[in-house]
């Protein structure tokens, strides 16, 4: 067609001079190939001439033939050169058809490229000559399509993708010219041919090869990255989409080739090379499907295609002509008088359009999906990456009105995932996918509704784009009605808009806008009105749904109904994006806790994209919150949404799981850094000290870590600059939120002092830490010495002396002299409450830095220490701990000793002068208390003064004394004997416990040996607590002793040879070995003096004192107690000797059942072996510690856990039946709700389980059967009925019965065979891993039926129905039992579940059993085993 504006004659001249310039390059040609000598008879050089010297000729000609085709000038060229063009282009065409390229010919490669370009360029030529529109060619020209489409296939199969396979070959050779040169041809032939399929009807035979050779391009993984063929492959691309666009019968066999290829697909994120307009990348199959699926919404058939009319001159035209031409025909076909339509008929138009391409898009997702599913071979496994990354390629193009077609295949996508988690029978890995993938489209919407919404918040966002909705707000615009996307000038106009001006520069956009165009007609039809006004309504609608029609049926475009800004790309797809918000927000609910987990994570997927959901959707704020009570661990360490969720996060940081602990320190320390606000600050920080102090040491380290990073990295002072106002403002603040912190428990200053301890340990960190300590130090004098502090740094004065202290403990060095002196005031000053917490604070921060400090002045010590002395009587236990060390320290830095030696001195003194007093008498009281108070005071002299240089003076007020501390240990002990006062004697025990602390030998001591032994014999809890106090400071200084810490405990009979060692030896040996006080005290409550006794005990055990025996049952049972503290700090001591002694305890585990039953009976008063809510073992921190040991060794523990069930029906036997019963039903429920760590020893538990229900069964069955049921008198007539007898057997057939319901529910829970031997399960093959659970199985049946128990020997008629269920339960399992024996032709997946109560019964007929029935089942087993 003519260029716009041309008059007909100045383009038939155009066409002429294109004709004439194309005459003298053919002749040129036909020179050539005449002066080729035929007399050489050596073909290949002929060949090599004819090709040098035609292959640039031949490239001029395809050049301008193709413009004359664009000028109408082919008919100006004489016949006859064209059919000699034509025969010298089928040769060199039909030699490309032909050759094979020759890898191993290295000098040649370059040639044989040139022969495959030159053929391809001539099959080029002949196409443009036979698509020229000259009938007297068409005629004569044969089948050339089937011809260069062979050619072109030849060439791609024999030298390009084979070529692609070695990288290092493809390399060097694709650089070179040729190679190049042929890349481009393929691609031009693979262009035109695009171009002709919509022009020419081509036979089903070259149908067939393109698209072959097509997909061969598509999925061959050619590295295109490295290689450059991208545009190759998206010209193959667009060839197929053509013949699926106008060939409908081509259909099935390309959607069938695209799946069977899909496995050729390679599943690498690096595989994405498809361009996408908004920027990113997508694979190029995720394109094709797209594009098929759009394209397939044309309504194209067969009747379209006019052999009439073959000339391509409007298809190759220039682009800049056809533009125009293009733009001049919409023009003036638009301007005939649209004819008015309803609705009704334009969805009637469009509904078999769209109906198609969901058709396609159904069959392509359910491939997909079903082979994602079912992995049943290796090499279906990859369907499931396939399908991430489809998901991943359609999310990215989500929001891209050039890619419609995304929505529908995620909107099909999400129904199929939505169905599979419906399904109860859908297994846990698909509802994993499910979720998975339902992550990533809710992701999708969240961040399509985020990026609206900033979008929207733009002032100049209604008033510069005209296809806006009128009055629209932000809620409105997030959530669109039908009406306000549809008019003319609305967003899906606006959508189509940009379609029309892209299709232009990209034909292939022609696709997407013709599917979108049917949207939005089908979605006219579905909106409710457009205006309030129905007449204007009515005409509204039928204008807009006659204008669609035109565009759908006549493929007529009017552009320009916007400013060009309103529909550029960004615009465009702001547009595309409101018509997309009909989307559903969906979370998937399970009850498997890894489903929860995935279904959680998918949710937080969606609000990392919008975080503003979480505001606007409380439903989503709740569905987290109760996550993180969720009973799983799993679930539990999902959420980190910040200070929305804080108070969930503090609560899981002292979780049972060290995992989730870990997870919750996390997420709090990233909280505060991101929380400015004080409060949340201080919560966060008071949770994360206590950490410091957990019994694990992993958590431990991770909090400590954790502090350092909010409070002290953060703060480190800049040395070589002047400290500005503002950071010295800062760090005033954030020492007073850290004394605001601490003050909150007493227990936190000690916990934070040990977490600054750790901190300076860092050989890394530790000189930048404690510089940060000096810079707080100073912060805090600063602020006293001002006395009153500002805006928010006001703190009071006793918190700031505290944290002083903590820094004052955890190193001395960061004070300074000027600072002591500062000091001095708050000395003598004890008047109120508060003045007494900084004052105890004063004198414990001199005693901690008096060492450390040089130069202080003495006579300021000596007046300090003058004013301690005189007050000394005024204080409290808590208090002296802190001033008799201060007072000391003064005296060693003055090197005098005398005032407190006569302190001492006068306290004995008194003590000795008051040993006859009658103290019981209450008019003695107040002696009693000044007593206990010398007592104190004495002590803790003995304790922290080194009196034995100061003997002389004690000589001389006591003539005997020949040892100090000898001396003050007989003092004491007059009053420690049982006829003193309680108080008292706590008081001298305590005294004497003190002075054995800085001279442990005086321990071993007959006095104080004798004296602790009573104590433990006369089981007075107060005073135990003093010695059980005394041996926990005692052991924990031996354990940081530098002989303990470099001690390697390997032999069980090692003590070491210091002082140190012997006394702890001595104390071991006496009190918890030979005596078991220890061990008593531990076990006989749940409180702190078991506390005590528990942590005297894991000190020996750590330093080998103990031998494992002794203490591993110990430990296993008080793992089981409701004390948190006990239970813990048993679980990291069994874990330690496990590790160490596996093969030497796994012995006493049995035992150590019993006594745990012991103590949860006497102590605990709970006699069930699990907890409900959640169902959970009492002994599972046993099995927890027991996983990392031999398989074999757990498998005996449980074949001999189950032995101990098995009763003993001997009449001599005189076994306690109520409380064989509650031990059996302990046992039993621990059994059934250990957490297995691998499928063989559930296996062996099982068959186990078997064994002892068959062998004992035998036994009670025959007695039931010969001593009750088998008396010719009726039993409720005989007096003869021996009532311990009854008693007997129906307890044993009550426990054989829990047994097997045990057994029974085992099956069920882990989806069992019903083998009698070596069970299996199709979720455990790999006996060594843990076996897998059924979704949507709990204990409830289980633990109702087992809680029951006792209530059977409520009476005697009970009791006999007891024994008679369970002779039929017995029979029935026999039964059950035989038939697995020989049923081997029985289905493999036949469940063997016969329980008396709950559950699906196997239908059995039911009979009566005579005496004589049990040989005969004993024969039956004993033959088939």
């Amino acid at each position: 067609m003519s260029v716009e504006g041309r008059t007909e004659d100045s383009g038939h001249n155009e066409g002429r001079a294109a004709a004439q310039i194309l005459h003298r390059s053919l002749q040129k040609a036909f020179k050539i190939e005449n002066e080729i000598t035929d007399t050489t008879s050596e073909f290949e050089v002929i060949d090599i001439d004819r090709i040098g010297l035609l292959y640039p000729i031949l490239s001029n000609i395809k050049q301008q033939l193709r413009e004359a085709l664009a000028l109408s000038g082919l008919s100006h060229v004489p016949l006859q050169d064209i059919l000699r063009l034509r025969r010298l282009c089928e040769e060199r065409l039909n030699a490309a058809r032909i050759m094979e390229f020759k890898f191993e010919d290295n000098p040649g490669k370059e040639h044989q490229a040139m022969r495959f370009d030159c053929g391809l360029i001539s099959g080029y030529i002949c196409l443009l000559i036979r698509s020229g529109g000259r009938q007297e060619i068409q005629l004569c020209s044969g089948n050339v399509f089937q011809t260069v489409s062979d050619a072109l296939k030849n060439v791609l199969e024999t030298c390009i993708i084979p070529t692609l396979i070695p990288a290092n070959q493809l390399q060097i050779f694709a650089t070179a010219e040729p190679f190049a040169a042929l890349i481009s041809a393929c691609e031009q032939i693979l262009g035109l041919f695009a171009t002709l399929v919509g022009s020419i009807k081509f036979s089903e035979t070259v149908l067939d090869t393109l698209e072959s050779t097509a997909l061969l391009l598509l999925f061959t993984d050619n590295g295109t990255e490295k290689t450059g063929l991208k545009k190759l492959r998206t010209a193959a691309l667009d060839l197929i989409v053509q013949v699926f666009h106008y060939y409908p019968t081509q259909r099935p066999s390309i959607v069938n080739e695209i799946l069977i290829s899909l496995k050729k697909m390679p599943t690498s994120q690096n595989s994405r090379d498809f361009k996408l307009l908004k920027g990113g990348s997508i694979q190029v199959v995720s394109a094709l499907i797209m594009r098929i699926i759009q394209s397939a919404s044309s309504g194209y058939d067969d009747s379209h295609f006019n052999e009439r009319n073959m000339s391509l001159a409007s298809d190759l035209d220039l682009e800049a002509g056809r533009l125009k031409d293009s733009r001049t025909e919409v023009r003036k076909k638009s301007s005939k008088k649209v004819k008015p339509m309803t609705t009704q008929a334009l969805s009637a138009l469009v509904s078999p359009m769209l109906d198609t391409a969901a058709n396609i898009a159904m069959q392509i997702t359910g491939f997909i999906i079903g082979r994602a599913l079912s992995p049943t071979k290796t090499r279906d496994e990859s369907f499931r990456n396939l399908l991430y990354i489809f998901i991943e390629d359609f999310v990215r193009s989500f929001d891209c009105p050039e890619w419609p077609a995304a929505e529908l295949l995620l909107r099909l996508i999400l129904f199929k995932m939505i169905r599979l988690l419906e399904v109860e029978k859908t297994t846990t890995t698909v509802k994993l996918m499910a979720v998975d993938v339902l992550g990533l489209m809710g992701a999708a919407i969240s961040s399509l509704n985020f990026n609206i919404r900033h979008t929207t918040q733009s002032e100049h966002f209604k008033t510069n784009l005209g296809w806006c909705p009128r009055n629209a707000t932000e809620e409105s615009l997030l959530k669109p009605r039908l009406e306000d996307i549809t008019p003319l000038g609305g967003p899906f106009h606006a959508s189509v808009e940009f379609l029309i001006l892209q299709s232009a520069l990209e034909p292939q956009m022609y696709g997407a806008l013709r599917y979108l165009t049917a949207q939005w007609a089908c979605s006219t039809y579905d909106s409710t009105g457009i205006n309030t006004n129905p007449k204007n309504n009515r005409q509204e609608r039928s204008l807009l749904a006659a204008r669609l029609q035109k565009m759908i049926t006549e493929k007529l475009y009017e552009p320009k109904a916007f400013d060009p800004h309103c529909v550029n790309a960004s615009n465009a797809r702001v547009a595309y994006s409101l018509t997309l918000l009909r989307s559903q927000f969906y979370s998937a609910k399970s009850p498997h806790a890894s489903i929860r987990c995935r279904s959680l994570k998918a949710v937080l997927q969606i609000l990392e994209a919008d975080p503003l959901l979480i505001d606007r959707t409380p439903a989503v704020k709740t569905l987290i919150s109760g996550r993180t009570n969720d009973i799983s661990v799993l679930v539990q360490l999902t959420p980190e949404l910040g200070t929305e969720m804080m108070p969930d996060i503090l609560r899981r940081v002292t979780d049972e799981s060290v995992a989730v602990r870990r997870r919750a320190i996390k997420i709090l320390k990233d909280i505060y850094v991101r929380d400015p606000g004080v409060n949340a600050r201080n919560k966060i920080a008071e949770a994360l000290l206590y950490r410091t102090a957990d019994l694990d040491q992993t958590v431990r380290e991770l909090a400590c870590q954790s502090i350092e990073e909010i409070w002290i990295s953060s703060h480190l002072p800049v040395s070589t600059k002047k400290v500005s106002s503002k950071t010295t403002l800062s760090t005033a603040s954030h020492v007073c939120l850290m004394a605001e912190v601490i003050r909150k428990d007493r227990r936190l200053p000690s916990i934070f002092t040990t977490a600054l301890q750790a901190i300076l340990l860092r050989p890394s960190r530790g000189s930048a830490a404690l510089r940060v300590y000096s810079s707080f130090v100073t912060t805090m004098f600063d602020m006293i010495d001002r006395s009153t502090a500002k805006d928010n740094t006001a703190v009071d004065a006793a918190a700031t002396f505290q944290l002083l202290l903590v820094f004052a403990k955890a190193n001395a060095n960061v004070f300074t002299k000027q600072q002591i002196q500062l000091l001095t005031p708050y000395v003598g000053n004890i008047g109120t409450e508060e003045d007494m917490i900084i004052y105890r604070s004063v004198i414990s921060i001199l005693y901690h830095t008096l060492p450390y400090v040089l130069d202080v002045d003495q006579e300021l010590l000596r007046s300090m220490g003058t004013g301690i002395i005189k007050q000394i009587t005024r204080f409290t236990r808590a208090i002296l701990n802190e001033v008799i060390p201060c007072l000391w320290t003064i005296s060693k830095i003055l090197q005098d000793n005398k005032p407190l030696t006569t302190l001492a001195l006068s306290c004995l003194e008194h003590i000795r002068n008051m040993v006859y007093l009658r103290f019981h008498d209450p008019a003695k009281q107040e002696a009693v208390r000044k007593v206990k108070k010398l007592l104190l005071i004495a002590g803790m002299c003995g304790r922290y003064c080194h009196f034995e240089t100061q003997l002389e003076h004690f000589q001389m007020r006591f003539k005997h004394c020949h040892s100090v501390y000898e001396f003050m240990i007989g003092t004491f002990s007059l009053f420690s004997s049982s006829p003193q006062p309680v108080d008292l004697r706590k008081a001298a025990l305590d005294a004497i416990c003190m002075v054995c602390q800085v001279r442990p030998k005086y321990f071993t001591s007959s006095v104080v040996t004798t004296l602790f032994e009573e104590t433990f014999k006369e089981k007075n809890s107060l005073l135990e607590t003093v010695i059980l106090q005394a041996f926990k400071e005692f052991f924990l200084a031996e354990e940081q002793h530098s002989e303990v810490i470099n001690r390697v405990a390997t032999k069980l009979d090692h003590i070491g040879g210091s002082e140190l060692d012997g006394v702890a030896a001595f104390i071991t040996q006496k009190f918890a070995s030979n005596r078991k006080d220890l061990m008593r005290i531990a076990l006989a409550t749940q409180g702190d003096q078991a506390l005590l006794a528990t942590e005297v005990l894991a000190s020996m055990a750590r330093q080998g004192l103990l031998h494992p025996k002794e203490c591993a049952q110990i430990c296993i049972a008080l793992e089981t107690s409701q004390n948190r503290k006990i239970a813990e700090l048993s679980f990291i001591t069994h874990q330690t000797l496990h590790q160490k002694f596996e093969s030497i305890i796994k012995d006493d585990h049995l035992r150590a059942v019993e006594v745990a039953y012991e103590y949860q009976r006497d102590v605990v008063h709970n006699v069930r072996g699990a907890t409900c809510d959640p169902y959970l073992s009492i002994l599972h921190r046993m099995m927890e510690v027991t996983k990392s040991g031999r398989i074999k060794g757990r498998k005996e523990f449980f074949e001999g856990l189950c032995a101990r069930i098995e009763p003993d029906l001997s009449k001599s036997s005189g076994i306690d039946v109520p409380q064989y019963l509650q031990r059996s039903q302990f046992i039993l429920e621990n059994i059934a709700f250990f957490e297995y760590a691998s499928a063989e020893e559930l296996n062996a538990t099982v068959f186990a389980m078997e064994k002892v229900f068959t062998r004992a069964g035998i036994a009670v069955v025959d007695a039931i059967e010969t001593e009750l049921l088998g008396q010719t008198t009726p039993i409720a007539e005989s007096g003869n009925i021996d009532s311990n007898r009854l008693w007997t057997l129906a307890a044993s057939s009550t426990t054989l019965s829990g047994l097997w319901d045990a057994m029974t529910y085992l099956r069920q829970q882990y989806g069992l065979l019903c083998s009698s031997s070596s069970t299996t399960s199709e979720t455990s093959k790999n006996s060594s891993g843990a076996p897998n659970k059924v979704d949507g199985f709990d204990g409830r049946a289980f633990w109702e039926r087992n809680s029951m128990v006792m209530t059977t020997l409520d009476s005697e008629q009970t009791m006999l129905s007891m024994c008679r269920a369970f002779i039929e339960l017995f029979h029935e399992g026999i039964d059950s039992e035989v038939i697995a024996l020989a049923g081997s032709n029985l289905p493999k997946r036949t469940p063997r579940i016969t329980g008396t109560k709950g559950g699906d019964k196997v239908q059995r007929r039911k009979r009566k059993a005579p005496p004589n029935r049990l040989s005969q089942k004993r024969r039956k087993i004993q033959s088939k085993r």
